[in-house]
């Protein structure tokens, strides 16, 4: 009755189908735990559904064990009690069968049934009939039962299907391999489901069996949703009068077992070809390969090899490793060999050899272990190659580039020599023109200052004396008119003409404009020679302003307003911005120092011009002079010439080659570029101070002479 409850409510769940059953039924899982009671078994048992879930202990502990069960997975038949709640012992008999839930999860299906009680009266016929009724009913529910999870447990696809072809079962395998839902499937076709079988071919082939009861065999292919190789056994089910019913369809699903096996078979042929390769392989190698035993004893040993140690492969094979290795090195290989076959881990070593001649080889050694399948260490294997020829051409190669070195050294050491030796005659020649055209200029500037002086000092020395002679001339004149009152007629005329009296007023104009001129002829003379001071020491503290003054004084014509570098623009006068401070006398070359506060102003002028020249005429030219007296870290004083230009500026890279030998950024012809370079050296080399250039900002400069108050090294 179970089984065709369970037929005609497939579409329901296991437990709903179970808890309409008239039979009292429970489900025990691995664990002996009651997990579901059906409606029949609440009635009987008058307890609660929930009751019975948590109290097991309502059936006796021989209908509490399900270790056996699980076991033989075969149904089993159970003798115990049902406790009810009046307190009842009600004797039960149970038959317990394994079930799987969709994941193959087992559980029991306990149905209760009442043992038969043997009564001291003998049954009638009627009794025993309905007896032997029920027993035979019961025996086919259980047949049933069995036989519905036989089909539907099966690891087998069970497809069975009437002699017109229409699918009557599909269990859950068949679902499983063919994606096919049961719903989907009965009633409908094999020929549309599973084209692939042939199943003219099988009905031709089951009827000579039928008789028989035999069975046929075929592997078949299906293309159904991914390829699928499966072994089919069809039978027929027969009637009783021997009249087939239906026939069968047994099969598995063998897709992975080929596909193993055809993998297998491919791994072989691949090991066989990589066998052979790999033989191949040691025997055309280019590098000696030989394997070892754990006794250090060759047991492989290619052509390369043979070639590198010069012995045949046949008397090589069995003899001792150390037969090869020289008396000196055979601890250092032992103790490598040691540690290959304890350890795992390639080891590369280069070490000295013998040949089968005696004569003694350096050979390069790779020696990595040979595994079984556990990991066991059987062997070692070692891939070697002579390296005596380049072991010599490494040896030569150090000693010719340690001579190369030296070489290279001994150059360098030549070429600073020769840079250093060009650079210092560079500042030489640029020293030696600088000082022949300064000394010639000094000379000329002294001559001319001398030549000047003289008619100067003669002019400027006798403009008193010519105007008071003349007032003495104009006070007789005077004299002679307040006398004769009426001149003559041809002095009249002449006075008329002469206009005395505007010769008498500008006439002493005229000689104050001669001594104020005269005045000024001897100032410049003064300043060329101060500038050239050539008429003083080499060595003498003197007074930097005034140095400085008399650079301006011979730069003035530059400074006064004009058209610089023939600009259309007329260029205002550069400004003189003075910030003394108060400077001791400093012992210096003064000659040579004026020399660098020409070239220091010269540049200056010409950089505000150039950026005249550029049309930048919103600036307002000038040039800052700022004199200071500071103290170094060793107490010493010195004097700090600051001189800033508001001109065009430089660039970093003319900044870095300011004070080179010929540098100059003056067109051709325009500069020789030894102004600031001898500057730079009249200030470093012959006063021991400091001569620097600073860039505050994209336009002007600052050009800082720092030069010790006194001189001690030549005092």
């Amino acid at each position: 009755m179970i089984g065709k409850e369970i037929e005609t409510t497939a579409a329901l769940s296991l437990y709903q189908v179970l808890d309409r059953v008239a039979a009292p039924i429970f489900i025990q899982d691995r664990h002996a735990r009651v997990v579901f009671v059906n409606r029949a078994l609440v009635a009987r048992s008058r307890y609660t559904a929930s009751q019975l879930l948590e109290n097991a202990r309502i059936f006796s502990a021989e209908l509490r064990e399900v270790e056996d069960v699980f076991t033989r997975e075969t149904d089993i038949t159970q003798a115990g009690y049902l406790y009810d709640a009046d307190g009842k012992a009600q004797a039960v008999s149970v038959v317990k069968s394994i079930v799987r839930d969709a994941n193959g999860t087992p559980f029991i299906v306990a149905t209760i049934e009442d043992p038969i009680r043997q009564s001291d009266v003998k049954p009638t016929e009627i009794q025993q009939e309905i007896q032997e009724r029920k027993a035979a009913e019961a025996a086919l529910l259980r047949s049933r039962r069995r036989l519905t999870l036989l089909v539907q447990q099966s690891p087998f696809m069970f497809v069975e299907w009437n002699i017109d072809y229409t699918i009557q079962t599909w269990n859950a395998m068949a679902e499983n391999v063919f994606g096919y839902p049961r719903s989907k499937v009965v009633g409908r076709s094999i020929r549309e489901v599973l084209p692939e079988l042939a199943v003219g071919e099988i009905l031709d082939q089951v009827q000579p069996f039928v008789t028989q009861l035999g069975a046929i065999q075929q592997i078949q292919a299906h293309g159904t949703q991914t390829k699928i190789i499966c072994d089919w056994y069809h039978y027929p089910l027969l009637a009783p009068n021997g009249n087939i019913v239906s026939i069968v369809s047994m099969g598995i699903d063998m897709t992975d077992r080929i596909r193993s096996e055809t993998e297998r078979q491919q791994a072989e042929v691949a090991l066989v070809e990589s066998e052979q390769r790999l033989s191949m392989l040691v025997q055309h190698a280019p590098m000696g390969i030989i394997e070892w035993t754990p006794e250090f004893t060759a047991k492989e040993w290619n052509p390369a090899a043979e070639k590198i140690f010069k012995i045949a492969r046949d008397r090589a094979i069995g003899e001792h490793g150390n037969h090869w290795v020289p008396e000196q090195d055979q601890a250092k290989v032992n103790e490598i060999v040691k540690t290959l076959f304890e350890c795992q881990g390639e080891i590369h070593s280069i070490n000295q050899n013998l040949r089968g001649d005696g004569e003694t080889i350096v050979c390069e050694w790779y020696n990595n272990q040979i595994l079984d399948t556990e990991g066991n260490i059987i062997g070692v294997v070692s891939m070697v190659r002579d390296i005596s020829d380049r072991i010599r051409l490494e040896a030569d190669r150090e000693q010719a580039e340690l001579a190369l070195k030296q070489s290279e050294a001994q150059l360098r050491q030549q070429a600073q020599k020769l840079e250093s030796a060009f650079k210092q005659l560079q500042k030489t020649q640029a020293q030696l023109i600088q000082n022949e055209k300064m000394s010639s200029l000094g000379q000329l500037v002294a001559g001319i200052a001398h030549e000047i002086n003289n008619p100067v000092s003669f002019i400027y020395g006798n403009v008193e004396h010519a105007k008071e002679y003349i007032e003495d001339l104009l006070r007789i004149i005077q004299l002679y008119q307040t006398d004769h009152p009426v001149p003559s007629e041809q002095i009249t005329e002449e006075l008329e003409d002469l206009d005395l009296e505007f010769v008498r007023h500008d006439l002493m104009k005229l000689l104050d404009s001669m001594g104020t001129g005269a005045e000024r002829i001897r100032d410049i003379v003064r300043s060329l020679r101060h500038f050239s001071r050539h008429d003083e020491a080499d060595l003498k503290a003197v007074d930097l302003h005034e140095g400085i003054e008399s650079a301006l004084m011979l730069l003035q014509h530059l400074l006064k307003s004009n058209r610089a570098c023939g600009s259309p623009l007329l260029r205002p006068t550069i400004q003189i911005v003075k910030d003394y401070g108060a400077l001791p006398k400093v012992q210096c070359y003064a000659g040579l120092l004026n020399q660098v506060f020409i070239n220091v102003f010269s540049n200056a002028i010409d950089a505000i011009n150039e950026r005249w020249l550029a049309e930048e005429i919103d600036f307002t030219p000038e040039i800052k002079v700022k004199t200071s007296l500071f103290q170094q870290l060793d107490s010493t004083e010195w004097a700090r010439i600051s001189i800033t230009d508001n001109g065009i500026g430089m660039t970093a890279t003319t900044q870095r080659c300011l004070f080179d030998p010929f540098f100059t950024t003056k067109p051709v012809g325009q500069g020789s570029g030894l102004g600031l370079s001898v500057s730079y050296q009249i200030v470093t080399e012959q006063h021991g101070g400091r001569l620097s250039c600073d860039r505050p900002s994209k336009r002007g400069a600052t050009f800082v002479i720092e030069i010790p108050v006194r001189q001690l090294m030549w005092s």
